[in-house]
Order: C-alpha cells, then structure tokens, then sequence
C-alpha cells in the first residue's frame, strides 16, 4: 500500500511541478530555484533518521503537514483564483491532494484537532453525558471539493 501511495504522490508531484513551470513565465513569477529554510530544516532532520524514526517522521512530515499545508493553498485557490488555468490545476490537484492526506492519516491514526466546547455554550440537549465529550464531533475528513 505505501509503495502505490508513495508512487502516486511522486506522479502528482512531477505533474504537477510541470504544470506550475509550464504557466510561471505567462504569469510573471519567477519560481523558486531551491527549498525554502523550512524545508531544508526538515529535509536534514529526516536525513539524520533512520529505520521506524524516519518513517514515523516522514509520514507526519509529508504525509500530514504537507498535505494540510498544500491542501489550504490548494482549496484558496479553486475557490478564489481569477487565472482558469491555475484554478483547474488547483481543483484538481485537490482532489488528489485530499486522497492522499486520508491515506496519510489512516495510516498513522492521525486526526484533525477538535474545538472542545466553549464553558459559555448551552449543553444541546437534556442527555447526561460527560463534560469532556459534549458538543463534540468525530473528526472530519477534508472535502472532496473545494467550497465555492
């Protein structure tokens, strides 16, 4: 399974990193020639790991937080992009972007932060249940769309 997922994401990757160097020049931007500080940063911190530490760590690193981070700029972008090109690139490139974090996050537990409820909030109903769990939802998965 990881191998397929692993597979995917570098096909994504490359697709879309041809697309984004294909429309950089028709929209001005000089695209960046080497990683940001960031990820440099993290790119040593997960050379300097091996055996389970590196996996653990690259799934949190690229398969969480990569996937969260690039699916907001993603989802700003189909929803809010005035060039077509880069909206379509971003609608798409969601879609797959989402299949990915679910991936991630069915493999390692992971599961978005939950708002516990505000001291203020009037309890939803007569029922009597534990303080700790009340108002609270399981988590969400991300959309499959972006929201227009």
């Amino acid at each position: 399974m990881l191998n397929v997922a692993g597979l995917r994401s570098r096909q994504f990757a490359e697709k879309s990193s041809h697309n984004l160097v294909r429309l950089a020049p028709s929209l001005g931007v000089n695209l960046p020639s080497e990683p940001t500080p960031r990820d440099q940063e993290v790119m040593q911190r997960l050379m300097s790991l091996s055996g389970e530490q590196f996996d653990v760590a690259f799934m949190n690193e690229t398969g969480i937080n990569a996937h969260l981070e690039n699916a907001a700029i993603y989802q700003r972008e189909a929803g809010l992009g005035q060039n077509q090109d880069l909206v379509r690139l971003a609608s798409q490139g969601l879609s797959i972007i989402t299949q990915h974090y679910n991936t991630a996050s069915a493999l390692t537990g992971y599961e978005v932060a939950q708002v516990p409820p505000r001291i203020d909030t009037p309890p939803q109903s007569n029922q009597s249940t534990p303080r700790s769990n009340a108002g609270r939802s399981p988590a969400p998965t991300m959309p499959d769309s972006p929201v227009r």
